[in-house]
């Protein structure tokens, strides 16, 4: 089925992404690869869409869901981190780069007005995360757990001072640190995160 790109930018609206790569563009023209990398082009200097990075793309730069961008470029990754635990408003930072689980290895990816970071965490410690509004995002206590497993590490320097230490429910973080290396339990005692 071939659509011009009116009809394409509804199909893409109307599934309710803000963004779409050249998979989802084949879809709809069946062209070889090599025209359809030229008909992006097109449409990128005509200014109807927007080169995101990595093979995607967007109509509205104000209208992308960087989240669900940050699971696209990585499927097996999760939000997770220092993001997550702004997500929650369990501090009062703003990061300025989106911070994520990955099976795969750690990398940075700079992509149009944000930073991806994918940090790399074993097999046994990729849990505690769900589907919410279309996005892998760790539970709060998960992200926490990530978060002083890296700090234990010396792999991230934060300052938690303004941690809702409150807002964290004890018993599933302490639940969730069981899983992971003793160290990391200690760091957590060290900051006054566990009683």
């Amino acid at each position: 089925m071939k659509v011009n790109y009116i009809q394409f930018k509804q199909i893409v609206e109307s599934a309710g992404k803000s963004f779409f790569s050249l998979p989802d563009l084949k879809k709809f023209y069946p062209a070889s690869r090599e025209n359809l990398l030229v008909l992006l082009s097109v449409w990128t200097k005509k200014n109807l869409i927007y080169h995101l990075g990595r093979g995607f793309y967007s109509f509205n730069l104000s209208q992308v869901d960087y989240l669900s961008l940050a699971n696209a470029i990585d499927p097996d990754s999760y939000i997770s981190f220092e993001y997550a635990l702004s997500y929650y408003n369990l501090v009062d930072q703003v990061p300025s780069v989106i911070t994520c689980a990955t099976k795969k290895r750690s990398r940075k990816i700079n992509m149009s007005n944000w930073t991806f970071e994918y940090t790399h965490l074993k097999n046994d410690l990729f849990f505690g995360y769900d589907l919410k509004n279309k996005i892998y995002l760790a539970t709060p206590e998960k992200a926490l757990a990530d978060l002083l497993y890296l700090l234990a590490r010396g792999k991230r320097s934060v300052d938690l001072e303004s941690l809702e230490k409150k807002k964290i429910n004890q018993k599933k973080l302490c639940e969730i640190l069981t899983k992971f290396p003793k160290y990391t339990i200690k760091k957590a005692m060290e900051l006054g995160i566990l009683k």
